[in-house]
């Protein structure tokens, strides 16, 4: 019967990790396909390629009518910030970008998309403003993750004849413009702005609200347990990762200082890249103390940088730095997740992927910055990373580490099991032993049994039989028939002549036997009970305790590390 329990719970733990994969999956691919833009755009109007620009702000440059001839050409999508310091060797200020357009021949409603601008823009459609994102200074407020998609009024169109879009830009330290920039369909723009708007800024807050979740728990969990040391790491990652998911989906003014803003994205980026492989660490159990207080080293020393050597005009030279020496943390994070899964460590199949992704999704975004500070848009077979994705890559995180958080649950809930049932031992041996307590006190002028050489070789008899067999059943009854001894003397001759019990003894055999495949083999600790001659589950839980002062689990738990190590 215990077996057959033993197989429901099994198939219990593997029908919980498909549920919960299979919903998780099917959630994202229902919501993502709800809101995707299907359908083909019936009007395309590109609007990559040569803009006019102006490092000047005066608002008559959104006139449909003003002459811009003598403004130089930039290529777009492409950075300001490039422009800005070979022109005037400055790093933050506003501009005016201008490009003239015909509409052709069509009657429908119109929007125009125009990817991601630097920190804030405001956009004019023939001299008349349309739009606007972010807030420009002195009270500045960037908003460059954030796409521009705007409504283009039907009074302002001119159908006939060339269009004037002119859009004012607030830029600082990195600014640039990327994406898809287009004018386009009404209906297909709404529906990309909604799709755009759900895996921006909607997935953000998703990311957020299931990270706190699992924070709290595991913060009270840990707070229990404080051997399990993976979930304070667990926690640790998403506080260094917040800022860059409030990054994604946040337009709160939090840190009233773009310079102050741009160091602690740098720093949560660097600190989430050290956070995670000691996570991974102590989630295979792996001792790599140095590659660890490497990490730590790394990040204090970027601390310290951030701190008191990154003025205003050295933060792109260290932000492309830090990128640069960042860049390998992840790769290592990758490398740990694929060797785990190689060598077969446990809850490496079941986190390795999410582990895998959330790491790419990390790399993609230092991606992202790198081509920010540099203004080197690096392509990966037709791939350029010009977004921000950590906040999905956080939903992967935070679904692996859901997944381990069954099957910990799963083995907590064994462990609890196996204490009842050591804890009901343990008051039964106590009344036994008190009962025999009181007989020997009543029995205190009783001789004690003598043992002969006749009787010394047939217990030799008996304990070379046992030895023999002890993986089999055995009976008092019947090693007191094989040895010639009756049955209610064999237990006192044996316990004077060996110093042991009977059954303790042939019990001792048995949890040595169980430790050696404990130790030696990766077989379920059910089979290994039942291959060492214990009758159930139940009691080889409650007897392995007395020879080796733990339960099977911990003790594989504590050799598997000695061995990986």
């Amino acid at each position: 019967m215990l077996f057959v329990n033993s197989a429901i719970d099994h198939y219990i733990k593997m029908a919980s990790r498909i549920i919960l994969i299979i919903v998780h999956t099917f959630m994202l691919i229902w919501l993502i396909y709800a809101i995707y833009p299907t359908k083909t755009p019936i009007v395309t109007i590109p609007l990559e390629g040569a803009w006019k620009i102006s490092l000047e702000d005066n608002r008559i440059f959104a006139s449909a009518h003003y002459d811009d001839s003598p403004w130089e050409t930039i290529q777009i999508p492409g950075s300001i910030i490039d422009y800005s310091l070979r022109t005037k060797n400055a790093i933050k200020g506003v501009c005016w970008l201008r490009k003239t357009v015909n509409i052709g021949n069509t009657d429908l409603p119109l929007g125009i998309s125009l990817g991601r601008i630097a920190n804030a823009d405001e956009t004019y459609l023939n001299n008349e403003k349309i739009g606007s994102t972010g807030r420009f200074p002195p009270d500045e407020l960037s908003m460059w993750n954030y796409p521009r998609n705007y409504t283009m009024p039907e009074q302002l169109i001119n159908r006939n004849g060339p269009n004037t879009i002119a859009i004012r830009v607030s830029y600082y330290v990195i600014g640039d413009i990327s994406g898809k920039l287009m004018i386009t369909d009404l209906d297909y723009l709404d529906r990309y702005s909604a799709f755009q708007r759900f895996f921006h800024i909607t997935m953000g807050y998703v990311s957020v609200g299931m990270g706190f979740t699992l924070f709290t728990f595991f913060s009270l969990f840990f707070a229990r347990r404080t051997e399990w040391d993976e979930y304070l790491y667990y926690c640790l990652q998403l506080l260094f990762g917040l800022p860059i998911l409030m990054e994604v989906c946040s337009f709160w003014d939090i840190y009233h200082s773009p310079l102050l803003r741009l160091k602690i994205l740098g720093l949560s980026w660097v600190a989430i890249n050290v956070a995670h492989p000691i996570f991974l660490h102590r989630i295979y159990h792996l001792e790599r103390k140095w590659i660890e207080q490497m990490l730590w080293g790394y990040l204090i020393i970027c601390i310290i940088i951030s701190i008191f050597f990154t003025p205003e005009s050295m933060v792109r030279f260290w932000g492309m730095l830090l990128i640069l020496f960042t860049w390998p943390i992840g790769l290592y994070n990758i490398s740990v997740n694929l060797f785990a899964i190689v060598n077969g460590f446990r809850y490496s199949k079941t986190f390795g992927f999410f582990g895998i992704t959330v790491v790419l999704c990390a790399l993609n975004d230092g991606f992202v910055y790198f081509s920010k500070y540099t203004g080197i848009h690096l392509n990966f077979f037709g791939y350029q990373p010009s977004v921000m994705v950590f906040h999905i890559g956080a939903v992967f995180l935070f679904m692996g580490t859901s997944l381990v958080l069954v099957n910990r649950f799963i083995n907590v809930t064994e462990q609890v099991e196996d204490l009842n049932a050591s804890l009901e031992n343990f008051i039964s041996e106590n009344t036994w032993l008190t009962i025999k307590l009181k007989e020997t006190q009543l029995n205190t002028t009783q001789q004690p049994v003598r043992t002969t050489s006749k009787v010394e070789k047939k217990l030799n008899e008996v304990i070379t039989y046992i030895n023999e067999n002890y993986l089999f059943e055995l009976s008092r009854e019947g090693l007191a028939e094989t040895a010639g001894i009756h049955p209610d003397n064999l237990g006192k001759q044996f316990k004077q002549y060996t110093g042991k019990k009977l059954g303790d003894y042939i019990c001792e055999l048995r949890v040595n036997y169980a430790a050696k495949k404990l130790r030696e083999e990766d077989s379920n600790i059910i089979d290994i009970a039942f291959d060492a001659g214990f009758e159930s589950l139940r009691t080889f839980n409650r007897v392995f305790p007395r020879f080796m002062d733990m339960t099977p689990v911990q003790y594989r738990k504590i050799h598997s590390k000695q061995k990986k190590a």
